[in-house]
């Protein structure tokens, strides 16, 4: 908020008390880790960041960035269609056309898509 430029707490809309509650929450506990919450009500409903609140909170999660979300996910398309096209790795990841730059972030992480895969099936 700019200096001198005040806004009446009436005029809020329910997002930005919500905002203003999980800033204070941050300003209160001085927790470096509480320094994005108060942006989150803005990325998901109120029912949904209550949901959030009740299932995770008091607890410290970490969210995959979308690069990280995307490998995992291709890892998954490589296992799915080199298992049902009967394809190498390196075939599988052609013919999905995923960029062959992100191969070795793929390969890590397919072992371990593999594992988790095999655990749950089994």
């Amino acid at each position: 908020m700019k200096t001198g430029m005040k806004k009446d707490i009436r005029n809020l809309k329910e997002e930005d008390i919500y905002n203003l509650i999980l800033y204070a929450i941050f300003k209160f506990s001085g927790d470096p880790e509480y320094s994005a919450i108060s942006e989150l009500i803005y990325s998901v409903d109120k029912d949904s960041l209550l949901n959030l609140c009740s299932i995770f909170g008091g607890c410290t999660i970490k969210i995959p960035t979308i690069l990280e979300l995307k490998i995992f996910i291709y890892a998954l398309l490589v296992y799915y269609t080199s298992k049902r096209d009967n394809l190498s790795f390196d075939e599988s990841l052609q013919s999905l056309g995923i960029d062959s730059a992100l191969r070795k972030n793929i390969l890590d992480v397919y072992k371990t898509v593999v594992e988790v895969i095999n655990e749950y099936t089994s």
